[in-house]
């Protein structure tokens, strides 16, 4: 498949408890994707815990959307991050590409430059996009230098038929494209 225009963007943001991010979130998803979808909301562990909800959901339901990208899903709780997860995946078919963001998750722009230009040939080979993490603690100054801490994490993905997450990092899919070796 051969793609010449730029893949519809869908972005997907699972968030609870994330006030000081989320509109930084929202407005960097808002100007490069054409469909936003927020499950909002705690794990059912943490509800039964004694956890509770800050602001985040009023300044999603805030945000300026003048263009009606964003679509809001919030229950008092989920249960769990596989159902978060998943109710972020719009699969109407008006979208071809998922980008996951968490309500934390501020990009540079560099990263969503990268991210961009990965698109069309992730779409056209069926591969999802991967990137690799950095931990900041406090501040941006902060990084957590342990190893562990640093990782490739799923960052987009192609939206193909039966697709979902199996866990907030996994697909219960293999794509095409990705063949495995044995150990």
């Amino acid at each position: 498949m051969s793609i010449s225009v730029r893949p519809k963007l869908q972005a997907g943001s699972v968030c609870c408890w994330q006030s000081d991010w989320i509109e930084s979130v929202l407005a960097q998803a808002y100007k490069i994707a054409s469909k936003i979808v927020v499950a909002y909301g705690m794990e059912r562990k943490a509800y039964e815990t004694g956890f509770r909800h800050d602001d985040t959901l009023l300044k999603i339901v805030s945000f300026p959307d003048p263009d009606r990208k964003i679509t809001i899903k919030a229950r008092i709780f989920w249960e769990g991050l596989n159902d978060l997860s998943n109710a972020c995946i719009d699969r109407s078919g008006d979208s071809d590409f998922y980008l996951k963001l968490d309500g934390d998750e501020v990009m540079s722009e560099a990263f969503m430059e990268e991210f961009l230009s990965l698109i069309p040939e992730a779409v056209e080979r069926e591969l999802p996009i991967t990137a690799d993490y950095w931990h900041f603690i406090r501040d941006f100054t902060h990084v957590i230098s342990d190893p562990i801490y640093h990782e490739y994490r799923l960052r987009g993905f192609p939206i193909v038929l039966g697709i979902s997450f199996c866990h907030p990092d996994f697909l219960n899919t293999v794509f095409p494209s990705i063949t495995t070796a044995s150990l």
